[in-house]
């Protein structure tokens, strides 16, 4: 009896010993990954030709036109920094004649915002003076995910003064683009 309790005992042990060592085992290691930033981008209209009218006298007038694209800025930088995308006018001139620049408005509609709302644009439902520079979108901070703004009809009007001096007139749209 002994000689079978010795068997048991070692049968028993055996077992314990073989389900110790047969356990499952675990290991860790490490996971990365890379996620390149994509390229940034801003599209936008550059030039904008009004068109020829007659001078008229005593009453004021205006020029429309419209840039006929989308302008838009896709940041895919992954940066937490903010940007802005503005514009504005300088001063028309003839030779000794001058438009004002406040006389330069713009109108378009709200901006799309794709992805991440840490991006907005500007709405001007109404023609906005563009004689200093007028924000169309911008980032803030606090993410650093990726944004998409797109506007569309993009339109600009020039108010000529009554009994303004007939000429060819010319001045400059002033873009400043963000930094990616």
């Amino acid at each position: 009896m002994n000689k079978n309790l010795l068997k048991v005992g070692a049968l028993a042990l055996g077992m314990f010993a073989f389900g110790f060592l047969y356990t499952n085992a675990q290991q860790t290691g490490d996971l990365s990954l890379t996620i390149n930033a994509g390229t940034s981008e801003c599209v936008y209209g550059t030039s904008l030709d009004l068109g020829v009218q007659e001078v008229k006298l005593d009453e004021a007038y205006t020029f429309t036109g419209n840039f006929g694209s989308e302008w838009s800025c896709t940041d895919l930088s992954g940066w937490n920094k903010s940007w802005t995308f503005t514009i504005d006018s300088s001063d028309l001139t003839a030779g000794d004649s001058t438009i004002a620049a406040t006389n330069v408005e713009l109108q378009h509609p709200a901006a799309v915002v794709d992805w991440d709302t840490v991006c907005s644009g500007g709405l001007a439902q109404s023609y906005v003076a563009i004689d200093s520079a007028y924000t169309m979108m911008e980032r803030s901070t606090g993410s650093d995910g990726v944004c998409k703004l797109t506007i569309s009809d993009v339109d600009l009007r020039v108010n000529v003064p009554a009994n303004q001096a007939p000429g060819a007139y010319t001045g400059t749209l002033t873009i400043t683009l963000p930094t990616f």
